[in-house]
């Protein structure tokens, strides 16, 4: 058990190791643009990101129905919010706009978080190798966890 002076001492070290990392870049994103492609039996979701560029990725995303009906658009934008910090905008079809702030970026994986927007309140994208990207959204609605998620490959 640590004493009150040393979990000081480590609470401070942490403290400052995480102030010596420096803030992610829209740079750090990169391997996020592509064009790409996820089918299932019922839809075709096509999502593009282009950039960075001029501090921002732009991206937008189209889901075309199997059934002939209207599908879903999103237009989507990783820049800056006004404090300086990245965040995730979102514009879906339908519904208002979002903004879910960078919670964490490693490993090409990066989470944007926004715990009062009522579904999904966590947006992820990894990088899963050779120009695919994996994408979750998860949250809770009426108490009980809820997700989707989409393997994107690059489109050919």
């Amino acid at each position: 058990m640590l004493t009150p002076a040393a979990w000081a001492a480590s609470a401070a070290l942490h403290l400052l190791a995480a102030a010596a990392q420096p803030a992610p870049m829209i740079e750090d994103l990169a391997w996020l643009a592509g064009d790409r492609t996820h089918a299932t039996a019922t839809r075709d979701v096509r999502e593009v990101w282009i950039g960075p560029g001029s501090g921002v990725l732009l991206g937008m995303s189209l889901t075309t129905r199997r059934d002939g009906k209207p599908g879903e658009y999103e237009h989507m934008k990783i820049g800056p919010m006004e404090d300086g910090r990245l965040a995730f905008f979102a514009l879906p079809s339908g519904q208002p706009p979002a903004v879910f702030p960078l919670k964490s970026l490693e490993n090409r994986r990066a989470v944007f978080e926004n715990l009062q927007h009522d579904f999904p309140q966590r947006v992820i994208y990894w990088d899963k190798g050779s120009g695919a990207v994996g994408a979750r959204i998860e949250g809770v609605v009426d108490g009980k966890e809820r997700s989707a998620e989409w393997s994107y490959e690059p489109r050919r």
